[in-house]
């Protein structure tokens, strides 16, 4: 009987331990370097105030989370986050549209990846 429940006990843990790692890498997301990235469109709209980019991730493993940007001068650094595919973030596809009153100021637009910044905007 001992044994019975040190085997289902042993099991119990093996599984929860699969499922956490699981949940870690589905939740977990990174910043996305340039080789990892290709744009079909990058549109800049001083007019409007509006940055389009268009674009998917090239792993069919890496699925797109979500972007943040930041504006120094008339420099827009972009960080657009992935991780791995799961059921709430199920492909690399995107279209991020920014629109910010500064976008009138912004010559260049650089695609940052931690302290590596990538120049996209003009190619």
């Amino acid at each position: 009987m001992k044994t019975k429940r040190l085997i289902l006990g042993i099991v119990f843990t093996v599984i929860m331990i699969g499922v956490g790692i699981a949940m870690f890498f589905a939740l977990s997301k990174s910043s996305t370097s340039i080789g990892e990235v290709a744009f079909s469109e990058i549109s800049m709209i001083h007019s409007e105030n509006t940055l389009i980019l268009n674009g998917m991730l090239v792993s069919s493993a890496k699925s797109y989370r979500d972007s943040t940007y930041n504006i120094q001068g008339d420099a827009l650094n972009i960080v657009i986050n992935s991780g791995i595919v799961s059921k709430k973030y199920p492909d690399g596809s995107f279209e991020i549209k920014i629109e910010d009153e500064r976008i009138s100021n912004i010559n260049v637009v650089y695609l940052q990846d931690g302290k590596t910044f990538t120049l996209i905007y003009p190619k």
